[in-house]
């Protein structure tokens, strides 16, 4: 009976020693576990931050597209209006050259008036002193 009472006694000792390991076991799991949901949490934290950058960035990545589409829209319209602009400074230019033709054309028919009167005058001089020849 002391035989039995012994080994019951040295399985009582293993079967606490075995619990007390268990425990420790169950014990370690649980902090892993425990630090396992932590990460868990802050992984999911940092991944809607994420999320949330990232749909920022894409707002803002749309509103630059319609800055530029806006730039480039008033790009094309201040290049129509340079190209009238030129085409409109090319007829200036043209017309220019014609009044400045016709300028020197005046001119030339301003400075043959003038001979013509001059010429004219001396006529009417000489004409003038004939006339006064026949006078009595």
């Amino acid at each position: 009976f002391a035989v039995v009472a012994d080994e019951v006694r040295s399985l009582a000792q293993r079967t606490s020693a075995s619990t007390a390991e268990i425990e420790g076991l169950i014990s370690g799991v649980q902090q892993s576990t425990q630090q396992t949901a932590s990460s868990l949490r802050h992984t999911a934290t940092q991944a809607n931050l994420t999320l949330e950058q990232a749909a920022s960035t894409g707002a803002a990545l749309t509103v630059i597209i319609n800055a530029t589409a806006t730039i480039n829209d008033r790009n094309l319209l201040i290049a129509s209006a340079a190209e009238q602009q030129a085409q409109v400074a090319g007829e200036v230019d043209r017309n220019l050259s014609s009044i400045r033709d016709l300028s020197s054309q005046t001119a030339s028919g301003a400075q043959q008036t003038t001979v013509a009167s001059n010429a004219l005058s001396m006529l009417a001089t000489d004409l003038n002193l004939m006339v006064q020849r026949f006078v009595l």
